[in-house]
C-alpha cells in the first residue's frame, strides 16, 4: 500500500489523494474519453478510480501494463512487458465492467 498524491494546476500544495491504492509503483495513468481514470501498477495490473467510492479498484490483470490506447469507438487497449495486448470490455456510456 502506498499513497497517491495530487496537486493543483500550478504543481503546488500537494496533498494525499488516495491511501488505499495497492501496488509497488505506478507505471502509467490514462484518462479515457468517458472520464474514467485508469492506472497501471507494477506487478499488480490495472486499476480504475471510482467516482462513487472515491477509491481505486483493481479491474484487470497482475502484470506490467505500461501503455494504454483508446480507439475511436472508445475501446481501451493495454500492453506491457510479457503481457501482450489486452482489450477491455469498456463501454463508452458505462465505463469498465
Amino acid at each position: 500500500m502506498f499513497r497517491l498524491y495530487s496537486s493543483n494546476n500550478y504543481g503546488e500544495n500537494w496533498q494525499v489523494f488516495d491511501e488505499g491504492l495497492d501496488g509497488h509503483s505506478i507505471l502509467r495513468m490514462y484518462p479515457t474519453s468517458n472520464g474514467v481514470l485508469l492506472c497501471s501498477c507494477a506487478y499488480d495490473g490495472i486499476y480504475k478510480f471510482s467516482d462513487y467510492t472515491g477509491k481505486w479498484a483493481h479491474v484487470y490483470g497482475s502484470g506490467f501494463y505500461k501503455n494504454f490506447a483508446e480507439d475511436l469507438n472508445g475501446n481501451i487497449y493495454a500492453c506491457g512487458y510479457a503481457t501482450g495486448i489486452r482489450k477491455s470490455n469498456y463501454r463508452r456510456k458505462s465505463g469498465i465492467r
